[in-house]
């Protein structure tokens, strides 16, 4: 039991430990971003690196863990959330020496292992991705392997396992690797100008194509063999290691020129495009996210289910749904071609960079299910996810829902009568864009910095590497920080990342972990890094994306999507922070009050709240965030921030007088006496609270700010 603030009545008794549910902590992060000292690559994380983050995390003490998309992404693309194809998986991710033919020939081994040697020695490329590398060495590489699997025997294992893999996925596959040939065919020709005959695979010229280039599509075959063969082995090892729970999140929807927008019509419309219509709010213009509109008919759906149902297969037990208030609610869908030049059959893209085609954009954008039908989108809503849910046994989902409120109610509507009826489903909560107290949320909350937000530190700093986040001023930090239980009263910026210690970002770590009554909770791996000292930074490498709604491709001058982590071997000195935040032990902490001085004067600025077993985060005279902890036969009550900000009158001092007793009035009624320690100036005095604690603070001080302001731990006498 703790206290909790009510405005009539002060300080009452409220429950604060979680409900009954499992309570886990769930790193994030992608296969693509990472690194490892025994994952040699061209340019990119791969599975051996997966498996090295899985021996990392098991020997921390998690138990559940997040994979950002692993679908195949269209070439030149950066944004795995861009998949061109709901089943391909991406050949980025292969270890290409982990590949039977290349490792059975001693040959192909040594020179793919050279080449691996003289890129790790010549790249210019030394924090990001290297996609474009990947891009261009991959391809020769896994084309010699695959004329080495052609020269196997009819009776070889290999053969056996290609020919039952491609019987199994034949629902996809042969229109996938059609496609493919198709592309490589027309050599960047646009799709649009492709030979329209060729989109029904029973015409005459689509036979012909398919035994004319019969070879090239075995090829493409080959490789998403390859692709399931190591991403089923590699989550199978990370769970041989002790993790429980895998979850993959999987994009929103499938580039415009894929197998499915050139072959099947019928369920997806590559004229127009999934996207959002502008949230001035959050400082979004109008987005076109370049995905196929869907049709919504009985089709889609089960394709949806079959390709979802191919993913569990892999060895994922959730499945994250990223934008589910559109994948529930119905998408937004806008024009992809410019209506004028169409009209003279030129298929010139909208850029909604340029305000004109921004403005074209949104005057045709549409809702797939139309405004004031929300009882059509509730059903809709619940007929995709029960549909998803009664036909993949097994399968638990994730779901984010932030978007516009309509399709929200429509999909979280779905979601809790799903949850009533015993299923396993966890609804993302984004921290950054809340104001809930972080112990309001339920045991089916899923507390999350997500993947297209800025990481912890880029939240309390507004900022990630040279990029600023315009949105992050000093009030915003305050309420965030607020949020933690810790105090920022009149806070006028951000904080910068010199101002931040491992201390403070241990125990910031620690109360959104285990202070929070959410049953799950998702941090980046990358931020677990900024416990240690030596990457107490604010770089790029801890982001996935930079700037959400902005460019994905390959080489985009924000770097989104193209960022590294450090060798994830490195990350082995903090394992037993790691393991503490892993535990996720209930600690409880205050809640924090805004106080309003007794003696009028606009320039204070306090808060305060009671403690309870957590230690104290305060800013030092220095300027760090640092952490108090108690001394032996210390018992800290409650924390006093105050702050003056007020008008400058030189070399006086301003005072305020605050009533405590909300905090203390039972212990003040019974005569006893409290100690408070100034953590700034490192004083101590016991005053009289009869009439209120007053404050006095220089006035004008800005240049010296440790001076205008007090963190008073209050200390209960014997």
């Amino acid at each position: 039991m703790v206290r909790q603030f009510r405005k009539e009545t002060g300080f009452v008794q409220v429950t604060t430990s979680s409900p009954v549910g499992v309570r886990t902590f769930v790193p994030h992060f992608s296969v693509s971003q990472l690194r490892s000292k025994k994952a040699p690559d061209f340019g990119a994380g791969n599975w051996t690196a997966f498996r090295a983050v899985a021996r990392q995390l098991a020997a921390a003490g998690v138990k559940q863990m997040c994979v950002q998309p692993i679908h195949e992404t269209p070439p030149g693309m950066a944004s795995y959330f861009s998949r061109s194809s709901m089943n391909a998986l991406s050949h980025r991710l292969l270890v290409l020496t982990d590949i039977p033919e290349i490792r059975n020939s001693p040959r192909l081994a040594r020179q793919v292992r050279k080449q691996l040697a003289n890129y790790a020695a010549h790249s210019i490329v030394k924090e990001g991705t290297d996609l474009r590398s990947v891009e261009a060495e991959h391809p020769p590489i896994l084309a010699k392997a695959f004329e080495e699997f052609r020269l196997l025997p009819q009776a070889a294992v290999r053969n056996k396992q290609f020919t039952a893999f491609c019987l199994k996925q034949s629902w996809w596959l042969l229109k996938y690797a059609y496609f493919m040939a198709l592309r490589e065919h027309y050599s960047g020709f646009p799709m649009e100008r492709w030979d329209e005959e060729l989109a029904e695979m029973n015409s005459p010229k689509a036979r012909d194509f398919m035994a004319l280039k019969s070879a090239r599509i075995m090829y493409f075959k080959y490789v998403q063999m390859e692709c399931y063969r190591q991403a089923k082995e590699a989550l199978a090892y990370a769970k041989s290691l002790g993790i429980e729970e895998i979850e993959g999140q999987v994009g929103v929807g499938i580039a415009r020129e894929s197998a499915e927008a050139f072959l099947m019509r019928d369920i997806f419309d590559f004229t127009r495009q999934i996207g959002c219509f502008p949230e001035p709010e959050n400082g979004y213009p109008v987005q076109l996210w370049g995905f196929l509109a869907e049709r919504n008919n009985q089709a889609l759906l089960d394709f949806k289910v079959k390709s979802n149902k191919n993913f569990h297969a892999l060895g994922f037990d959730r499945l994250s749904i990223d934008h589910a208030a559109g994948f529930l609610g119905g998408y937004t869908t806008f024009p992809v071609y410019d209506p004028a030049e169409l009209a003279r059959g030129n298929f010139r893209l909208l850029d909604p960079g340029m305000p004109a085609d921004a403005a074209v954009a949104e005057r045709g954008g549409e809702w797939a299910i139309p405004l004031q039908q929300e009882e059509r989108r509730q059903t809709y809503a619940k007929k995709v996810l029960f549909a998803l849910l009664e036909m993949i046994p097994g399968m638990k989902f994730s779901a984010e829902t932030v978007g516009d409120w309509l399709r929200r109610i429509a999909a979280e509507g779905a979601i809790n009568a799903a949850i009533a009826q015993g299923y396993d489903i966890t609804l993302m909560r984004a921290l950054p864009w809340e104001t809930e107290a972080l112990g309001n949320y339920r045991p089916v909350d899923r507390l999350s910095l997500t993947h297209d937000m800025p990481a912890l530190t880029g939240l309390l700093t507004g900022q990630a590497g040279e990029h600023k986040y315009g949105w992050i001023d000093g009030p915003r930090v305050g309420m965030l920080l607020n949020r933690f239980g810790v105090l920022a009263p009149g806070l006028g910026r951000p904080l910068t990342v010199s101002e931040l210690t491992t201390e403070f970002m241990m125990e910031i770590h620690r109360r959104i972990v285990a202070g929070t009554t959410a049953g799950t909770v998702s941090l980046p791996l990358a931020s677990l890094f900024t416990l240690l000292p030596a990457y107490l930074d604010n770089g790029k490498w801890q982001y996935t994306n930079i700037q959400p709604g902005t460019q994905g491709e390959v080489g985009n001058l924000t770097g989104n999507w193209e960022q590294r982590l450090p060798n994830i071997e490195e990350l082995a000195p903090a394992n037993r922070l790691i393991r503490d935040l892993a535990a996720r032990e209930n600690r409880p902490f205050g809640q924090v009050i805004s106080l309003t001085p007794q003696t009028f004067d606009c320039g204070f600025q306090a808060q305060g709240k009671m403690v309870y077993s957590e230690s104290v985060v305060y800013q030092a005279a220095s300027g760090n965030w640092t952490v108090w902890q108690p001394g032996p036969g210390q018992k800290a009550v409650m924390e006093l921030a105050v702050n003056y900000d007020g008008p400058k009158r030189a070399a006086e001092k301003a005072f305020a007088r605050f009533n405590l007793f909300p905090f203390l009035g039972k212990d003040l009624q019974l005569g006893k006496l409290f100690n408070f320690l100034d953590l700034v100036s490192g004083l101590t005095t016991v005053p009289d609270l009869a009439e209120g604690f007053l404050v006095g603070l220089p006035a004008g001080t800005k240049e010296k700010p440790g001076l205008n302001r007090h963190h008073f731990v209050v200390l209960a006498e014997g």
